[in-house]
């Protein structure tokens, strides 16, 4: 378990992976923010262990993909989300139900938890990435750095002039990295706040500076419909990008 310092006041952030849910429980303390990093590859070998977390609605759901890789995702994101929250809640991983709010973003349903419980998933690749809180709404994203087929174009389309004129003056490889640092963060403001791409990504900047290190290290506070969001950015793995937002 790595503990990151960060500038939320008295919260902390701390981070798993997923294979210590096997030889470990977890609590959430009201103060902490727990980011797990899951990778799809660790549990090809284990899908059929991880079916039995899942409902049936769920599994039809998985059904439904063509690719095995997609339906391996599909449970693998699921079934680590029932067993993380079951591991916090202390109930069997069916027991819990979620419910969707007005602009579709997923709740756990008052009847599963005596106190509130928070999250949030993302993934690329093959790493899923989902962020815990007890009293403080939040949004994560993470996103595989690879060529991107038109990236300047998505620049020029979504991205705030502030953030254009800031890319334009870098060079490739390092235009490539900071373009996905700032997409997360921007991903992870938006599904912190429930809006979703109904707030467009050009409404608003945030910095393009690279995270010194793998930490989650603290980015800056937004002021987005009178609320106020930390912004944290983190390196999963090598060649991933990430980012967290958290209420304040």
């Amino acid at each position: 378990m790595r503990i990151d310092p960060s500038e939320t006041g008295s919260q902390r952030i701390k981070r798993f992976n997923g294979g210590q849910l096997d030889s470990s429980s977890f609590t959430l303390p009201d103060h902490d923010i727990h980011l797990w990093e899951v990778f799809t590859s660790a549990y090809a070998n284990r899908v059929d262990e991880l079916r039995s977390s899942l409902p049936d609605l769920e599994m039809r759901k998985a059904g439904r993909f063509y690719f095995k890789k997609d339906k391996i995702r599909f449970i693998v994101a699921h079934a680590m989300l029932r067993r993380i929250i079951a591991s916090y809640l202390t109930i069997p991983p069916l027991r819990i139900s979620f419910i969707a709010d007005q602009n579709g973003k997923p709740h756990l349903k008052p009847c599963c938890a005596s106190k509130f419980l928070f999250f949030n998933i993302s993934h690329s690749h093959n790493l899923i990435v989902f962020a815990f809180s007890r009293n403080r709404r939040l949004g994560v994203d993470v996103e595989h750095v690879r060529s991107m087929p038109g990236m300047d174009e998505i620049i020029k389309g979504s991205f705030h002039p502030a953030e254009r004129e800031a890319l334009k003056t870098m060079e490739f490889y390092e235009r490539r990295h900071a373009f996905y640092d700032c997409w997360t963060r921007k991903e992870a403001l938006i599904k912190a706040t429930g809006e979703g791409l109904r707030r467009p990504l050009d409404s608003f900047a945030v910095s393009v500076d690279r995270p010194k290190n793998q930490a989650a290290s603290y980015v800056n506070t937004h002021q987005i419909n009178g609320e106020s969001w930390a912004l944290f950015s983190f390196r999963p793995a090598p060649e991933y990008s990430g980012a967290l937002a958290v209420s304040t």
